[in-house]
């Protein structure tokens, strides 16, 4: 008995180990990012200007309103256009990122055309 109390006090501090939280990447430079209309009616496009954040990650956007999304692999230097997708003015829109099997925290905004994305219309 008193081993086994031994062996689990040992392992105790062990069975933690395993499960380390892994931290989130941070969320997407909102700066880098704008949406715009799209030619179709009531679709819009996310754009992202060259980015050190965004290099060769993919990219999320999912319109929490429509239930609608679009993944876009972005290039070497962290520029990007999306697919159009569906969404208007005002709708909220999901943002994150994929990198090494990492996730970035998700940023959530509100759909407002053609001006840079910041932390008053995301949040």
């Amino acid at each position: 008995m008193r081993h086994l109390l031994r062996a689990l006090l040992v392992a105790a501090p062990l069975a933690g180990a395993c499960n380390t939280p892994s931290v989130p990447l941070p969320p997407p430079e909102l700066s880098a990012l704008s949406f715009a209309a799209a030619p179709a009616a009531n679709m819009v496009e996310l754009r992202g200007k060259p980015s050190a954040r965004h290099l060769s990650v993919r990219f999320s956007a999912f319109n929490d309103r429509r239930k609608v999304g679009v993944l876009v692999d972005t290039a070497a230097d962290g520029s990007f256009n999306t697919e159009p997708f569906s969404g208007s003015s005002g709708d909220l829109v999901e943002l994150s990122y994929e990198s090494a099997g990492k996730r970035s925290e998700v940023s959530r905004c509100e759909l407002t055309l053609d001006v840079a994305l910041n932390n008053i219309i995301c949040h």
